[in-house]
């Protein structure tokens, strides 16, 4: 099967998904600048609208499977997510999940609704074979979230990775392959 090229826009029960936007700056800004969110992603807190435009050039925009994360009723952001090369795997049919979410919308569900669609999106319509996933150690909300999506946990990657402030951090490695996908979908 050929694999479809994006954007692809994908809707759910509560969510809508769309390629990130220019126009998203002030609202991905709001998220951006919490210092939670950042932390638990691995970034810095965005000091200013500035910078997360920056950001959104590097990494946002014009991206076939990153997109921002819209409550369908309001058409309010809430967040960000994406299917993009693992650095970690050689792989042309593996990609790597990673998401961020405004404080404000934790603990109602949002980021496992919107993960189930990108894996959906990445299996169904991008032909992947694996769909990795990586949490810090401490980051439980991210761990709950990957494990309700039916994620494997592969292990542990010491010292994986030197976040903006320095500390040195360790990667839970999780992964969900094509046929683990397709039994929990049936």
């Amino acid at each position: 099967m050929d694999s479809v090229i994006g954007p692809y826009n994908l809707t759910t029960e509560r969510l809508f998904l769309r390629p990130v936007r220019e126009s998203d700056a002030e609202a991905l800004y709001a998220c951006c600048r919490e210092p939670e969110v950042g932390l638990s992603a691995g970034w810095k807190p965005h000091e200013s609208l500035t910078e997360t435009r920056g950001l959104m050039k590097q990494v946002f925009l014009d991206q076939e499977s990153v997109w921002a994360i819209l409550l369908s009723d309001s058409g309010t952001l809430i967040g960000t997510g994406g299917l993009i090369p693992d650095p970690k795997r050689e792989n042309s049919r593996a990609r790597m999940l990673g998401y961020s979410l405004g404080k404000e919308y934790w603990g109602r569900g949002y980021m496992t609704e919107a993960v189930r669609a990108m894996l959906r999106c990445g299996f169904e319509d991008m032909d992947l074979e694996l769909i990795s996933a990586y949490c810090y150690p401490g980051n439980e909300r991210s761990r709950r979230v990957i494990s309700k999506c039916g994620f494997q946990y592969e292990g542990t990657l010491t010292r994986a990775e030197e976040r903006f402030d320095g500390a040195v951090m360790d990667n839970e490695c999780y992964v969900l392959l094509r046929e683990q996908y397709a039994g929990r979908e049936a």
